[in-house]
């Protein structure tokens, strides 16, 4: 029997148990996830995100986006829960690869319509992958199979760092990352950040310091917001691009300011 259909099969148990019990209560259902959590071998675990999603899930997930140098905001599950609220994504699920307690890997998956009533699945800034790369596989036949089950039609994954799980190939249906996105490890001290700057950045800035400008943080009020998006929209304009709504940054905004991960700033004389 080979890697792909032994594991296959334990993942089509899993899924039978976990369907068959969820319908008789929860608390088996929190049993069931225990359990995977709790197995030696590196056993798979699909969760719905939710407003309830598993405090002790999310902490694993903390830990292992403190071990990135870069940890990237869209594998976050408040990110995912802002793009339910705002009605960007159909779904979100965690996909998770657990061996004794330890959360090895995971990617969490936006489900997204792409016209003429299909769906795609898309990884922004993920798979996160742990020290260990040998249960690449099992994580690749699980969305794979999880694909399968909601009927999409792809799964893009967009890693920050490069990586492909097997079966997959190189290509995009559509890019959420900017190829000139900027990656800055703000623990570094001022100095440090303006030395990895263009001199026509640092230039800039030193004008603004003379000029007396200010960035302060502010309320994402009604207010702010249209300031804020009519600055948006003239730059839009200008510079021939696009945007999301501006309903998608109220709620957004008001998202992370809620959940003290962000918020609104105005640079003002």
């Amino acid at each position: 029997m080979n890697l792909k259909t032994k594991y296959g099969r334990i993942i089509a148990l899993f899924t039978f148990v976990c369907k068959f019990i969820a319908k008789k209560s929860f608390f088996c259902s929190v049993l069931v996830t225990f359990l995977m959590i709790q197995s030696p071998m590196p056993s798979p675990l699909i969760l719905e995100i939710q407003s309830n999603f598993p405090a002790n899930i999310r902490k694993d997930i903390d830990v292992c986006l403190s071990l990135l140098a870069y940890a990237p905001i869209w594998q976050t599950i408040e990110w995912q829960l802002m793009l339910a609220e705002a009605g960007y994504v159909q779904k979100s699920f965690f996909v998770g690869i657990y061996q004794s307690k330890k959360l090895l890997s995971y990617v969490l998956i936006e489900k997204r319509s792409i016209g003429f009533g299909l769906t795609g699945f898309f990884c922004i800034g993920g798979p996160i992958i742990g020290s260990a790369e040998n249960h690449l596989d099992i994580l690749s036949l699980i969305l794979r199979q999880l694909a399968q089950k909601e009927k999409v039609v792809f799964i893009q994954m967009e890693p920050l760092t490069p990586v492909i799980l097997p079966d997959f190939q190189v290509g995009k249906y559509k890019s959420f990352i900017e190829k000139h996105t900027a990656l800055i490890d703000l623990r570094q001290d001022n100095e440090s950040l303006l030395a990895r700057m263009k001199p026509k950045g640092r230039y800039n800035i030193r004008i603004a310091e003379k000029a007396g400008i200010q960035v302060d943080h502010v309320l994402p009020t009604e207010e702010h917001l249209d300031i804020f998006y009519n600055i948006l929209s003239e730059t839009l304009e200008r510079d021939n691009f696009a945007a999301n709504s501006r309903e998608y940054f109220r709620i957004f905004l008001q998202y992370l300011d809620k959940q003290k991960i962000g918020g609104l700033f105005f640079a003002k004389k």
